[in-house]
């Protein structure tokens, strides 16, 4: 399982090699053993515990997880990666109100980033804020939009099989296990059926989108 740490430590010669070995087979426990020798014999070692807390979360082993992120971001305050690796515990732990508190926080002090945004689009669904997880949704598409036209699709584009839905674009993205499709006039959203709960589109520019979409099912 990918964790938000993974790769990012600093990487001293020799002293992790075989940890970071097991960590990659998926043999999260013997790597845990090791690290707790670790960080017992010596408690300021950061490099361990954020190993530590690697090992926790690919075994899915979420409170552990969570005080090793607390303690880390205590040590190195303001550390936008270790904020993440917070804020994607507190969301596996299904505590969504304070994944919204921290993410909204992440956002104020390093900027826009598209997994936080994703994040408080699933917080504020699961806590029935439906209007605001649309509007952190809609947000992530846009800048998903920018990054797209800067590099075209490497692909052909084709016209579509029947005429567009409206006359106005139309954007979709899943929430929880229902997704929404949104007018780009601010039309309140409507859920759509039941069938359509995960949707793969192509991540285009918006002059694009209208024919890379397909007509929903009725």
């Amino acid at each position: 399982m990918s964790n938000p740490l993974s790769g990012t430590l600093p990487q001293p010669t020799g002293r992790y090699d075989t940890i970071r070995a097991l960590l990659r087979a998926g043999k999260n426990d013997e790597a845990i053993v090791q690290l707790c020798a670790i960080t017992v014999s010596d408690p300021q070692d950061l490099v361990a515990r954020e190993l530590l807390f690697d090992a926790f979360f690919q075994k899915r082993d979420w409170e552990p997880a969570l005080v090793l992120a607390e303690e880390l971001n205590r040590h190195q305050p303001g550390n936008a990666r270790l904020e993440k690796a917070r804020i994607a515990t507190l969301t596996n732990l299904k505590r969504y109100d304070e994944t919204i508190v921290q993410a909204s926080r992440y956002l104020e002090r390093h900027g826009e980033d598209l997994t936080i945004l994703d994040t408080l689009k699933v917080a504020t669904y699961y806590t029935g804020r439906t209007n605001e997880a649309i509007r952190y949704g809609q947000r992530a598409l846009d800048l998903r939009d920018a990054e797209a036209c800067h590099s075209p699709p490497p692909f052909a584009l084709k016209e579509p099989d029947g005429p567009a839905i409206g006359n106005e674009r139309h954007f979709i993205f899943a929430l929880g296990n229902r997704a929404f499709l949104q007018l780009r006039s601010h039309d309140q959203p409507r859920a759509q059926p039941d069938g359509i709960s995960r949707l793969d589109l192509p991540i285009l520019c918006r002059r694009h989108r209208r024919a890379g979409l397909r007509r929903l099912p009725a």
